[in-house]
């Protein structure tokens, strides 16, 4: 089952077109992720399109149980209806959802096969997930994870797009691997860090404690790359050139975006402004190509508000904005001359 903090409503969004640029990538993803859930997506999708209009609440649960009559599965009604429950609250604030598709929807993903499969998003804040094994994740804005109820297999497989942390409970008997668009991170209990943004060229892999092992497919070659990382390291791989570099690093400076916390070391204006953008919901323009390229360095809270960072950031180079409402224009202050 899809879990209804991403796939359902999310898939819903993206057929509506309400979905934000930033959700749509994290669908695009997970939809390109596999055949399994492009054939999910379709199956979904072919049930959305039977029929637009809203039912009451009411038509949902008569035509629910008029199918479950049918069907047969009358020991299945209240999970059902949990999962439209969910569903229905989309359509009373005027997303165009229906009653009988949702209800197929549901017995759909029910009577699945990998019916146990669930996908948590993080949305406008960082989320915290205990998976079946007891290990910890920490997902970060815009970041989406995917993963069994129960660990049936010789393994622990997760699938993640974006940022997360990972506090991984030891089993030798079952490896521990994440999964990104171009890389798995294998591990029997550890703590790291994965950033794995489909909109950035380089996953950057962190890791705290413990051992992890990469594995990077050369689709070219049909050959795997395999990396050792040690506690302290930091593995920089390239989707485009296939190369990984590997690098010694504060672990906290990557890390502690968990506690609020973001750190820049000569990083693009035009970076952290779109960090930013993200972090505060705001619109930023910087008029001035070289200005985009400026290097900075520094640690902001996010409890700082917008205006704070920005009098910050104008401390190391001369620089002004100007604020209406939620856009923000970064200018070069022009220098006076006496």
């Amino acid at each position: 089952m899809m879990n209804n903090d991403f796939s359902e409503e999310l898939i819903v969004r993206y057929l509506q077109n309400t979905a934000t640029d930033q959700e749509k990538d994290i669908f695009l993803n997970w939809v390109n992720f596999s055949e399994e859930n492009k054939k999910q997506y379709f199956d979904f999708k072919r049930i959305y399109d039977i029929k637009k209009e809203v039912f009451t609440e009411a038509d949902i649960i008569n035509s629910e149980r008029e199918l479950l009559m049918k069907l047969g599965l009358t020991q299945r009604k209240s999970n059902i209806l949990n999962l439209i429950k969910p569903i229905y609250k989309y359509a009373a604030i005027g997303i165009l959802i229906i009653g009988f598709a949702a209800l197929m929807v549901a017995l759909f993903h029910t009577r699945k096969d990998n019916s146990n499969m669930i996908s948590v998003f993080a949305d406008n804040n960082t989320k915290t997930i205990i998976l079946p094994d007891s290990s910890r994740v920490c997902l970060n804005r815009g970041s989406s994870i995917t993963f069994p109820s129960v660990f049936t297999e010789n393994f622990r497989e997760v699938m993640l797009v974006g940022e997360a942390y990972f506090d991984v409970t030891h089993n030798h008997l079952k490896p521990f691997l994440v999964k990104t668009s171009s890389l798995t991170v294998r591990v029997l209990g550890t703590s790291f860090n994965v950033k794995a943004y489909s909109n950035e060229e380089k996953i950057v892999t962190t890791l705290v404690n413990g051992s992890i092992e990469l594995s990077i497919a050369d689709n070219v070659s049909q050959s795997e790359k395999k990396i050792l990382l040690r506690p302290g390291q930091q593995a920089i791989f390239s989707k485009n050139s296939l190369v990984v570099n590997l690098i010694s690093v504060d672990t906290d400076f990557y890390t502690d975006w968990r506690n609020g916390i973001l750190h820049f070391s000569s990083e693009s204006l035009e970076k952290i402004i779109a960090l930013l953008e993200k972090e505060y919901g705001v619109n930023i323009e910087i008029d001035g190509e070289k200005l985009k390229e400026s290097l900075y360095s520094g640690s902001f809270s996010k409890d700082q508000n917008i205006k704070d960072i920005l009098d910050i950031l104008s401390l190391s180079r001369p620089i002004s904005y100007k604020i209406d409402k939620n856009n923000i224009v970064i200018y070069e202050k022009k220098r006076i001359i006496k």
